[in-house]
């Protein structure tokens, strides 16, 4: 009997130097190999979530989702200015969610009084989809109080990242078990490093 689904998973072919990006994998994650984990875990599918490295280059995803069934979704990268057309064209194609990447270092917090952002937001809440945020806790509260507001669906990756010792005192993770009440953020149980 199969229990459930991978919520968090990368899966991607050779992958050379990528502009603007500060790592590169030393091997591919095949999707076969991820699949027969699956298996051994007694999984039913999983999410596949768009690794940061790749940017908003989202074809091998959108490849690798063709092949399989409605058990798999995938989270993509994209640009404030993707239109709800194109997102709609994604939605079709088994996507559920966007990923924006903001470790420290590798991009700035987007500014939320930008209107494109605001239209952006507004994109995901009609196609019911999610915003995931990977970042670290103590810079989750420059940024999460307005998406909260705003009413998108929030999925933190990695447990929030809590960069404090003991996590109860790490901003991010005390902000994260108030907002929890509220029923629009979920949190992944993910590795608590910050990942590729």
């Amino acid at each position: 009997m199969k229990l459930g689904f991978d919520c968090h998973a990368h899966a991607y072919g050779p992958v050379k130097n990528v502009k603007g990006s500060n790592y590169s994998p030393s091997r591919p994650a095949p999707l076969l190999d991820w699949q027969k984990n699956l298996e051994s875990c007694r999984l039913s599918g999983g999410v596949l979530v768009q690794p940061s490295f790749l940017g908003n280059d989202n074809r091998q995803l959108l490849e690798i989702l063709a092949k399989l069934d409605h058990s798999y979704r995938g989270v993509v990268q994209l640009a404030k200015e993707t239109t709800l057309e194109e997102i709609a064209a994604l939605d079709a194609a088994g996507i559920v969610g966007v990923r924006w990447n903001l470790i420290e270092g590798r991009s700035a917090l987007p500014n939320l009084s930008d209107p494109q952002w605001i239209d952006f937001l507004d994109h995901l809440k009609a196609m019911d989809w999610h915003l995931e945020l990977h970042l670290e806790g103590n810079r989750l509260p420059e940024i999460f109080p307005a998406l909260h507001e705003h009413g998108v669906k929030l999925v933190i990756d990695h447990i929030g990242l809590p960069v404090d010792a003991d996590p109860l005192q790490d901003p991010g993770c005390r902000l994260l078990l108030e907002a929890g009440q509220a029923g629009r953020t979920w949190i992944k149980l993910s590795a608590p490093i910050a990942p590729p």
